[in-house]
């Protein structure tokens, strides 16, 4: 908090503190230090990364450097992100340089060892009926 300034913002040390509240009883503290640890291996990388989504309103990603943007400032609300009601883990999504992508991984392979990561996809496809309903409704194609 005192790196971004905030240490003696009252609003921010109290969201903070809520926040931080919240992690230890789900017990997601190690994650969010894991998480932290990729953003900062990717930025001394001299990768290009920035959080999105819902994780960019979490006080606890700006005091970590995950989120560049003050929740606070921007209205963002953290429990869309955070809440007690979901015990599973948040999603925080991170952005790199596409080109560069295969450095990031190579980077926490060798941080955390490949008995601790995996790499998943979530690929989209579309079949071919869906892929022109589109242009039907628009008139492009007359429906047979």
């Amino acid at each position: 908090m005192v790196a971004r300034g905030l240490d003696t913002d009252e609003r921010a040390v109290r969201q903070l503190r809520y926040e931080l509240e919240v992690i230890g009883r789900l017990g997601f503290e190690g994650y969010f230090l894991a998480v932290a640890q990729v953003v900062a291996d990717t930025r001394a990388l001299g990768i290009r990364v920035a959080a999105r989504g819902s994780g960019a309103g979490s006080m606890v990603n700006h005091a970590l450097f995950v989120a560049t943007a003050n929740p606070l400032e921007h209205r963002l609300l953290c429990e869309r992100f955070l809440s007690e009601r979901r015990t599973s883990l948040p999603d925080i999504d991170l952005d790199v340089e596409s080109e560069r992508r295969l450095e990031v991984c190579d980077a926490i392979i060798k941080r955390f060892g490949r008995e601790r990561t995996a790499v998943t996809g979530m690929p989209e496809t579309y079949r071919a009926r869906h892929a022109l309903r589109f242009p039907v409704k628009l008139g492009v194609l007359s429906p047979s």
